[in-house]
């Protein structure tokens, strides 16, 4: 039943927030990397992970004046306290905003390191990374926005490797193919097909 409650939540999430994989407007743009990969564009990482895997996501904010910027990173399956991540180090708690004054053309990074439970083992679980700003003067935000910045599939295999690595080069390139971000459609469609092949 709670299982139902929360693949409904999912579909009416997916219908009415729009996905896209990066962010840039007149007001912020936000680099995302992943395991020190650079993902341009409209691209978003894909990986396949183990039980236990431990992996970096980390977003380079840059304004263009000053404001205060509002931002977390979550995900969608969590519920009865149970996660679908478990944090490993982040700048911040895993699913609570931090508010931050940036001044004109300042860059701040916000990492996590993550390693996925074996709640959603044998599914997929999106990523997500919630912004918004205000501007300095105003009482209402001028920008509050998100994006997938991971589509993690967790495998059922349990991780018996090392730890990554928690150094970044300086500018975060990468020689590495990406891929266009999942639509809304597909990425129900997986989750639906996780939730029914997870009760089986």
């Amino acid at each position: 039943m709670n299982k139902k409650i929360v693949l409904v939540g999912l579909i009416f999430y997916f219908a009415f927030i729009p996905l896209v994989s990066s962010a840039a407007s007149q007001y912020i743009s936000v680099d995302v990397y992943y395991n020190n990969q650079l993902y341009p564009g409209n691209s978003t990482p894909k990986p396949i992970v183990k039980i236990g895997e431990p992996f970096t996501l980390r977003f380079d904010v840059t304004v263009n004046q000053e404001c205060m910027v509002y931002a977390k990173l979550s995900d969608l399956g969590t519920y009865q306290g149970i996660n679908s991540f478990s944090l490993i180090e982040g700048t911040y708690e895993f699913g609570e905003y931090h508010e931050k004054v940036y001044q004109a053309n300042e860059t701040f990074s916000y990492e996590w390191t993550l390693k996925p439970t074996e709640e959603w083992a044998g599914g997929s679980m999106p990523i997500d990374f919630h912004y918004g700003i205000l501007l300095k003067g105003e009482y209402e935000p001028t920008l509050n926005s998100e994006f997938t910045a991971a589509y993690v599939t967790i495998s059922e295999e349990y991780y018996d490797g090392p730890e990554i690595q928690l150094n970044y080069s300086e500018d975060g390139q990468s020689n590495s193919p990406t891929t266009p971000a999942f639509t809304a459609l597909v990425t129900v469609f997986a989750l639906a097909v996780a939730s029914v092949y997870r009760r089986m």
